[in-house]
């Protein structure tokens, strides 16, 4: 007789106690694809599932910053249109004859709705991201400390025929240079402006410039120019400087945006530096606001039909021009003259005690439509003397309504100096800036909203040259003098130019954002199914499994202790007998 004293077969206990212990392990974690060993291709495939629903999540999470961006672009345009709608009464009460005595105070108001317009768009931000405009912050620039920042030229040249362009070199090599130019003196008396082209580091070409016709040879003159980097400065003493170049067409008049506003109109400077036509036209300011100005080119009166080529306009802002006092280190006095300078001589008191001054100056204003320019008189030591004057190729006149005249001098040419190296470059646009959000993979995922300007210089420009800002006092479109229903015509234009933007704004929020929102949440759902179904752990079977297990084990158990039990009675016997 044989007595077993061993259990099952090993081979057959391990099964089941590896089989219990993954179904243990499922039940605990939920997870029954964890390893490779768990299921290779499982693994593969729900790796894969849970990369794209990560995806999803990030894109969802991009939507929702979207979203708060559209919202808080809307906000600013809400009080804007609001502001719109209360100047449209005020426009509606000043028509009325009766009211004519209340027509000042109404203009007050005026005022003070558009100033809350231009603060509500042009400082509206998202984060770091200004909303109606390109996001450029200034750069702080440290105390001086003897760098290069620029050069005042001035120079004698006259022109010996239409195309006698003369090249100036830079004391110093500029990075990325802008360059202005003053006003020709009066030597001779033909018609004259200066066209620069060819801008470099190291260097730059200038013409003294005579209409068509006109037989392009020219008498010396006494020519001044101004040059530093193109970017915007904060500089010691509390000036800021911003300098740029934009483009120009005689098509229409152009507005250039400052890469963030100044506290007041700042004093702007102009030239035109490229030659793509050679037909010579006169640079012309419309209106400066410290949002940014309007700027057009005009041709000699005969050839106002004429095309002409788009131009480049160079241009150097100056805020709190009355508080200056030097420029890179250079003595210099600035400012805007009153709404008086005609073709009369008109004698500015600069106050620089200068005896070689470098003199900049061109009209800030465009009362007058003629082609016209400034002119520069004479000089002394503290004052200079300007007018405005007129071409002759259509008619004989040259008198000219009233206009401000920006000016700027500085006591004697040379290098400006201030910080070195030079503090970041940061380019103006003409265009408002595009926002764009990724809420997808690739070129195809990404979302552009263009949030067009919403200052008053550029709501209404359609109707009236300086848009909404030519309501202000003494603005064409003013209450007391001005031509009122042209205002209303405006403000109307205004009110459906914001509707228009907050519909865009809405459009995006709910044709774009909102939808691809309801896309991805289906998308997730369907995914998180799949990958649930490949490595979740099924509970059911899990349980039943691990139940299955323990049943086993107890049930082979409780076959041992009997088997055991009969062994040793067996033996019990058989000692008995023995």
């Amino acid at each position: 007789m044989r007595i077993r004293r061993d259990g099952p077969p090993p081979a057959i206990s391990h099964n089941r106690l590896r089989e219990a212990r993954q179904a243990a392990r499922q039940l605990a974690t939920g997870r029954k694809v964890e390893r490779g060993a768990d299921g290779p291709a499982a693994l593969i495939a729900s790796v894969r599932v849970r990369s794209s629903l990560a995806k999803h999540d990030a894109t969802l999470q991009n939507i929702q910053q979207a979203r708060a961006f559209t919202r808080t672009a809307d906000a600013p345009l809400a009080e804007v249109s609001d502001n719109l709608i209360e100047l449209k009464s005020l426009l509606i009460q000043a028509a009325d004859s009766t009211r004519a005595a209340d027509r000042g105070l109404m203009q007050e108001r005026v005022n003070q709705i558009l100033d809350g317009i231009d603060r509500s768009t042009n400082r509206a931000r998202f984060k770091d991201r200004y909303l109606f405009r390109p996001p450029a912050p200034p750069v702080d620039a440290p105390e001086p400390v003897g760098g290069l920042f620029g050069e005042a030229i001035k120079l004698t040249a006259g022109a010996t025929g239409p195309n006698d362009w003369r090249a100036v070199s830079f004391t110093r090599e500029l990075e990325d240079p802008v360059v202005v130019a003053g006003p020709v003196t009066s030597n001779a008396g033909e018609p004259a402006m200066v066209r620069i082209r060819n801008v470099s580091n190291t260097g730059f070409e200038f013409i003294v410039e005579e209409f068509e016709y006109q037989d392009g040879v020219h008498a010396d003159e006494t020519l001044s120019f101004l040059a530093m980097p193109r970017g915007r400065f904060n500089l010691p003493g509390g000036l800021t400087v911003e300098s740029g170049t934009v483009t120009n067409t005689i098509s229409g008049r152009r507005t250039a945006s400052f890469s963030q506003p100044f506290d007041s109109p700042p004093l702007v400077l102009t030239e035109t530096t490229s030659n793509n036509n050679p037909d010579a036209w006169a640079e012309r300011i419309n209106t400066v606001t410290p949002a940014g100005f309007q700027h057009s080119g005009r041709p000699q009166e005969s050839n106002n039909s004429v095309a002409h080529g788009a131009e480049h306009t160079s241009y150097i802002a100056i805020g709190n021009a009355g508080g200056i006092s030097a420029v890179g280190g250079i003595d210099a006095r600035a400012g805007v003259t009153p709404d008086a300078v005609q073709h009369p001589a008109y004698t500015i008191a600069t106050n620089v005690g200068a005896t070689d001054p470098v003199v900049l100056a061109n009209m800030q204003s465009n009362d007058g439509g003629d082609t016209a320019w400034t002119r520069l008189l004479g000089v002394s030591a503290d004052n200079i003397t300007v007018n405005i004057q007129e071409e002759q190729s259509a008619n004989a006149e040259v008198n000219h309504t009233t206009e401000t005249v920006g000016w700027l001098v500085l006591d004697r040419p040379g290098v400006l100096t201030l910080v070195d190296p030079i503090t970041p470059k940061v380019e103006p646009r003409d265009s408002p800036d595009l926002h764009r959000f990724s809420i997808g993979s690739g070129a195809a995922g990404e979302a552009v909203l263009q949030l067009g300007r919403a200052d008053t210089l550029a709501l209404g420009s359609d109707v009236t040259t300086n848009g909404l800002a030519d309501l202000r006092a003494g603005g064409t479109l003013n209450l007391t003098d001005g031509d009122l229903e042209l205002a209303a015509a405006a403000v109307d234009a205004a009110i459906d130019e914001v509707a228009t933007l907050r519909g865009r704004i809405g459009a995006f929020e709910r044709h774009v954002l909102d939808a691809t929102e309801n896309q991805i949440g289906i998308a997730t759902e369907n995914l998180s199914a799949a990958e649930s179904a490949i490595a979740d752990t099924d509970y059911a079977e899990a349980t039943a499994a691990w139940t299955r297990s323990r049943i086993l084990d107890n049930v082979a158990d409780f076959v041992q202790r009997i088997r055991n039990d009969e062994n040793r009675r067996v033996l019990a016997l058989l000692g008995a007998v023995a």
